[in-house]
């Protein structure tokens, strides 16, 4: 007996939401829409967005306190929410900034004091 393929195993329900009315799959179409808005933008408006890599903040943070021996999650987040993508919100730039620290002190690089200060470890 033959083995049936992955495709015709698929229930139809699954086949068509990975196709559209012409048929053309889903995956297709998004990088098509993708391709699109990309010539749209132009280029300040692509950096304002893209913002940098987690690294380049991460650095900013250790050079800061490098810098300035301690300070406040306060002054951290002035330091570098302005820099995030302006495409986030406020609420995810500020999880963004906690996820950034986190990694720093897990790294053993930065730690917390009883004070709530951010220091070098």
């Amino acid at each position: 007996m033959a083995k049936a393929s992955k495709t015709e195993l698929e229930p139809a329900r699954y086949k068509k939401e990975k196709e559209d009315a012409g048929g053309e799959p889903l995956e297709k179409k998004l990088w098509k829409a993708a391709d699109k808005l990309r010539k749209n933008m132009d280029a300040a408006e692509y950096i304002t967005n893209r913002s940098f890599d987690d690294p380049h903040f991460k650095d900013m943070i250790l050079e800061y306190l490098k810098k300035f021996g301690e300070t406040k999650r306060k002054a951290i987040d002035a330091l570098i929410m302005p820099k995030l993508s302006t495409v986030l919100t406020d609420e995810q730039k500020k999880a963004k900034v906690s996820n950034m620290l986190s990694a720093l002190r897990m790294q053993e690089k930065i730690k917390i004091t009883a004070y709530a200060t951010w220091v070098l470890a």
